[in-house]
Parts: C-alpha cells; sequence; structure tokens
C-alpha cells in the first residue's frame, strides 16, 4: 500500500501543479487582453479629440484665370497651403484629378485637405491630359491608342474617358 500511497500522492502533486499554471496562464492572458483595450481606448480618444481640433473649412471661390482663391474669401492657412501645392503639383506634373488628390494624401495633407484643394482649383485636367499625352508620344512613341489606355487605364494615369479622348484627339 506504501507504493500505491506514494503514486497517488505524486499523481495527485502534479494534478495541482497543471491547476497552478493553468491558473497563472489564465491570469497572463487576463492582463495581456486589459492591457489591449487599455491601449485601444486611449487611441480611440486621441483620434477623436484630433478630428475634433481640425478647423472648419471656409468655402472660398476661384478664379479661371490663375487658379487661385480670392482675396475676400481667406481660407484657414492649411487649406491655403494644399491650395499651392495642389496648384503648383498640376501645373508641373500635368495631374489627373484622382493623381492629384492621391499625391496630396501621399504628401501628408488630409483627406478634407485633398478634396477640399481638389474641389475649389480650376485646373483644366483636359489640358493636363494633352500635355501628358504628348509627353508618352514624344518620349515613349506610344501610339494614340496605347496611350488613350494609358491615360484612363484601370493602372494608368487617372484620367476620364473624355479627358483621355480629347488629349488624343489634340496630339
Amino acid at each position: 500500500m506504501d507504493k500505491k500511497q506514494r503514486q497517488l500522492h505524486q499523481k495527485q502533486r502534479r494534478r495541482k501543479r497543471r491547476r497552478k499554471q493553468r491558473k497563472k496562464n489564465i491570469q497572463k492572458i487576463f492582463l495581456l487582453t486589459i492591457l489591449i483595450l487599455a491601449i485601444l481606448i486611449l487611441w480611440s480618444i486621441k483620434m477623436i479629440k484630433k478630428k475634433n481640433d481640425s478647423p472648419r473649412k471656409k468655402e472660398p471661390t476661384a478664379t479661371a484665370e490663375d487658379n487661385s482663391i480670392e482675396e475676400s474669401n481667406h481660407p484657414p492657412k492649411n487649406h491655403q497651403t494644399v491650395l499651392e501645392k495642389a496648384k503648383s503639383y498640376s501645373e508641373t506634373m500635368h495631374l489627373s484629378k484622382v493623381e492629384l488628390y492621391q499625391e496630396l494624401i501621399d504628401n501628408s495633407f488630409t483627406h478634407e485637405e485633398a478634396h477640399y484643394a481638389v474641389d475649389f482649383l480650376l485646373i483644366d485636367y483636359k489640358e493636363n491630359a494633352l500635355l501628358r499625352a504628348k509627353d508618352y508620344q514624344k518620349n515613349k512613341n506610344m501610339s494614340a491608342d496605347a496611350i488613350y489606355k494609358q491615360l484612363v487605364g484601370e493602372f494608368g494615369d487617372g484620367f476620364t474617358p473624355e479627358e483621355a479622348q480629347y488629349a488624343v484627339d489634340h496630339l
């Protein structure tokens, strides 16, 4: 009986150790879960504050001659900056509306600021498409059909079919 009792006693100790280990593991998982929830809550609060702290936009009007904002309506500084950047990008890179928006986002402007610039500047996207098409024709020896596909293609330049057709028609 002595041997049986010892074996039983050892079995009971092993069970006890396993239970303790399981309990520790559950406690670790519980603490980790609480930590993750706390981080998510803090991050959410930060994002809400950031959203609420963003300035309200004024709606200026643009002139066709110089793509600038009338002096009577002074948009907030960050909006004036995004308008100047958008104008510069359009004039130097001959971007489509889609590309211009993405370029502004890629250069750390918010979605709101990028929409503001794209919506309020009077940019001749047909002319941008034409300039881009001429570049393709001159530097890449592309056919009119290939240029059209590049201008409107899914992985192309993002011009509308109307803008691309204008460009191809005026090469």
